[in-house]
Parts: C-alpha cells; structure tokens; sequence
C-alpha cells in the first residue's frame, strides 16, 4: 500500500512517539538517580531512628522539589531542541520520500523506516555521483579528442579561448616546444586488410604507444582521417628536438613498427613534423606529418621513422606524383570539414599549376582528375548531405572528365563540375541540416536509456562537433539538446510510474537517469512535481 502525508509536515503521530518516549526516559532517569539517592541516604541513619529524625523529612521533601524541578527544566530543554532534530528530519524526508513511494507492505509508522528511507536515499546520492563522475571522464576524454582534432587541422576561431581550454584540459602549450607524430598502417597491394584487421592493428598501435612512447614523453593520442596522431610537448629539461630526444623516439619507432609487424604481420609507417611550438605550430607540424605520410606511401620509405626536417630537400622536389597527392589530401580535407572556400582555392591551384602541362598522358591526367571529383562526390555523402542521383546523373561527370580531348577543355570542364558541385553543396545544406537532425531526435528517442548519452557522445556518433550540434540543435529545434533529451526521459518515465511493480529507482534506471534525485529535479522542471507525488495523486 501507498502512504500519503499531508503536505508540509513530518509525520505528526511519529513526532508525538518520538516525543512521549523521550520524555519518559527522562522521567524514568531522574527516578532512578531519586532512588539511588534514596538508598544511600538511608544507609547513612540507622533503621530504627529513620523515621524519627526531622532532618530525614526535610531530606526527602528537599530531594522531592529538586527531582520535578529538574525534570521539568529537562523536558523544557529536551522539547526545545528536539524540535530543531525534528524540523531537519522533516526537511530531509521531503526531499527523500520519494524513494519510498515504490516500496510496499510496509508500516508508514516503522520507526526504522525514515532512517532506512535516508540511508538509502543517501546511498543513492553516492552511487549517482560515482555515475556523474564516470560520465564526465568520458565526456572529458571525447571533448579532448575533438580538441586535439580542431587544433591539428587548424580549425581555431578564437585563440584565447582555445589556449584556455588547453589549460581546462591540463595542457600547457606555453612550456616549451611541440611535436605531431602520425602512426598509420602500409597496405600491401597484393593482401589488403579488412576493416575489422585495420580496427584490430590500430587498437594494437594504441596500446603499444600508451605504454611505451607515452610512458617516456608527456603527449596526447587521438584518431585522425583513419591514423594515429600522438601530439607530444617538450619537457622543462630538454626540448624535442635534442640528440637524446631523437634517439629516444627512433628506438620507441623501431620496437613499435617490429611489434606491431611480429603480432598483426602488418608494417606501420611512422611520420614525425617539425618541432614548432604554440597553436599554429601545432597545425604546421602535424601538416608536415601527413605529407611526409604520404609521401612516404608513395616512395615506399622504410624508415623507422620519418623526420620532416631531414626529408624536406627530399620530398619537395617537384615529383609528379607527390604534387598531385599532396593537393588531393589538402582538397580532400577541405570537402570534409566543409570547408568549400578553400577546397575551391586548392582546385584552382591544381587548374593554374604546370603538373596538367607537364607532359603526362591525357587520360592519366583524366583519371586523376576524375578521381578527384569522384572522391569529392563520396565526400558528401560522409557528410550527410543530401546527394540527389538524378542531379548526378544529369551532370555526368564522369563521361564529361573522360571524353576530353585536351588539356585546356579539362581544365574548363572541371572547373564548371566544380561550380555546379559547389552550388548544389550551399543548395543542399540547409536541407541536409534539417534531416540530419531528424536523424539526431530518432536517436535519442531510441537510445534515451543510456545514462552516458549526452551531445558529446551524440556528436561522436554522427561525426560533428560538439559544440556545432548543441548549436544548431538549438537553433532548429528552439530547445537544448540536454533539456530535450531531459523532456524525453520524463516523458519516458511518466508512462512507466502507473506500473507498481516498478520502483522509483527502478524507473530511473530505466530511462536513463541514472538515479532518483537526478530524475526529481527533470521532474520539477517539466512538470513542476516529482516522479513519486505524480504516481501518489
């Protein structure tokens, strides 16, 4: 059965229990202290003149006034502040009878059940901080990964703000000296590896670089475009750049790639930019370190690992494959992270550049160049626009790139896909916007009984940054995305409280919250109650 209480007031017969029971301990103390007296003072007179002497009366009529003087002083007293005890138990049990509510078969009135009702409660509250505590370490370690990711391909609008993230992160980028390093799998032609021997190799990579690269240097590990990036910071002693520093990181770069060759039978190449230092530096060495990958997969370097410094004279000469391969990955980049001013940069670099008069066969060149408008065609599909068949088969890149017959009509022909593509992309996105975030409400209406589903995890699914989703999930949706994943956990939870066989925890649990409390406080702000009056009334 449930237990109803008036509002506003503890439990009145529980009060007055209480009270009458303290006051008769009192009376029954000071009673034994007058008996006690008694007896001793009787052993002080002998039987037979007891009851003669007048001092033996005065004794007892003295003892008698001072025993219910004393007793009233004390049941003043003891009312007095047992009333402070009571108004704090009341308050407590206002904010814990909820736990009660889905408790049954038991007597309102037990006088072990308050104290068990905030024990439990009190041991609820611990439990969810020990929750909160592991969801913010998770949250902690996506909102760094994006982090890192932002500062490596330079998307920095504000620098002070980012310096002090940084230090919100315990980051010091002011200390000394940085490196980007990048760790990513050789492929071999003739027995390419599946994706589930790729996610295998690189969670082996990832182990071997926490506990021997990262055992040795202070750094930051995160996934780039399908590679390991290791941002590493020079230390107060020495900076990175050093003989022993470059010693240290050959040797940790030779045990790592013959390991991972021994366990996963798969080389690692490993690429190291410059030694810069501050935000941009951090953008500049870990470009370098992905074009000296690149150029690495090209040339079949074997190195344990490349240094950009030492392969500079190298790998800027003006080799035909390395040019074209450098801009496809700085285009690729661009489309990516939707970054079509500068994509469009890159493109008419290509256009303008001597690789297309450099005497190459033409149907290579149409290859390439059809490779590059292939890849920027996949691209939006990664970035969840709307890709329309029709309009594609319309415009038939394809065919348009392969039929030409010379150089400057390549260059035109890819230059006006270019433009219809750019069009249709700034056409498409406020469409795309809309549906993706259909897309988003779906999935916290499916996935709303996860306690660790918050924008960061979200934004980790959908591969958008976190603070980009919370904005235009307010901005379409006229509502936060905390507070609408709160509305649909209520919402949830309301349609689960008529069940009795469900106790209040129990439905917290269910629908995401992770506890009472933080199911209470949803409550009141949606529907101005808690979960336990709403399955009272």
């Amino acid at each position: 059965m449930s237990f109803r209480r008036a509002p506003g007031s503890y439990d009145s017969r529980i009060q007055n229990s209480v009270f009458t029971k303290g006051a008769l301990v009192i009376i029954l103390s000071l009673g034994m202290f007058a008996y006690l007296a008694f007896t001793q003072a009787y052993r002080l007179f002998p039987a037979e003149e007891a009851l003669s002497l007048p001092l033996w009366a005065d004794f007892l009529n003295c003892l008698l006034k001072c025993m219910v003087m004393v007793a009233a002083m004390a049941l003043l007293l003891y009312f007095y502040l047992i009333q402070d005890y009571h108004t704090a138990l009341n308050e407590l049990m206002d904010i814990f009878s909820v736990s009660e509510s889905g408790k049954t078969g038991q007597d309102p009135y037990s006088r072990h059940q308050n104290l068990e009702l905030i024990i439990d409660s009190a041991s609820g509250i611990v439990r969810e901080n020990q929750l909160y505590q592991s969801q913010l370490d998770s949250q902690k370690k996506l909102l760094l990964s994006n982090y890192l990711i932002r500062l490596m391909k330079g998307r920095v609008r504000d620098i002070p703000a980012a310096y002090e993230s940084a230090r919100t992160f315990g980051i010091d980028l002011h200390t000394g000296h940085l490196q980007v390093l990048i760790f990513g799998v050789r492929e071999e032609g003739e027995r390419p590896a599946s994706e589930e021997q790729i996610d295998q190799i690189y969670n082996f990579l990832h182990l071997l670089i926490r506990n021997m690269l990262l055992a040795v240097f202070t750094g930051y590990l995160v996934e780039v475009d399908g590679m390991l990036a290791c941002l590493l910071l020079a230390s107060q002693e020495e900076t990175l750049d050093s003989k022993d520093c470059v010693t240290e990181l050959k040797r940790i770069a030779a045990l790592i790639r013959q390991l991972t060759l021994e366990q996963e039978d798969y080389s690692v190449s490993i690429t190291a930019g410059s030694v810069s230092a501050g935000l941009s530096g951090i953008e500049k060495s870990f470009s370098e370190a992905m074009e000296l990958f690149q150029y690495a997969r090209i040339m079949n370097e074997d190195d344990s690992i490349l240094f950009y410094h030492n392969m500079a004279p190298a790998h800027t000469a003006d080799t035909d494959d390395y040019f074209w391969f450098k801009k496809e990955m700085q285009f690729m980049n661009c489309i990516n992270t939707a970054d079509y001013q500068n994509a469009a940069a890159v493109f008419s670099e290509i256009l303008d550049s001597e690789y297309l008069n450099s005497g190459l066969p033409l149907n290579l060149i149409n290859c390439r160049m059809l490779g590059l408008i292939n890849n920027m065609i996949n691209a939006l599909g990664k970035i969840r626009l709307t890709v329309d068949a029709d309009y594609f088969q319309r415009l038939d890149p394809w065919h348009a790139i392969l039929d030409c017959r010379s150089v400057p009509e390549l260059k035109r022909k890819s230059q006006e896909i270019f433009n219809s593509i750019n069009r249709y992309t700034e056409k498409q996105k406020s469409q795309s916007s809309l549906e993706r975030m259909t897309e988003i409400v779906q999935y916290l209406k499916e996935h709303y009984q996860d306690p660790n589903l918050c924008v960061t995890s979200a934004a980790e699914v959908f591969e958008l940054n976190p603070s980009y989703l919370s904005r235009i999930f307010k901005k379409l949706m006229g509502i936060g995305f905390s507070d609408y994943l709160q509305w649909v956990r209520v919402r949830e939870a309301e349609a689960l409280l008529p069940n009795k066989k469900l106790s209040i925890r129990e439905i917290s649990e269910l629908t995401g919250f992770g506890g009472v409390q933080t199911m209470n406080r949803a409550f009141k702000k949606h529907r101005g109650t808690t979960a336990g009056k709403m399955r009272r009334f």
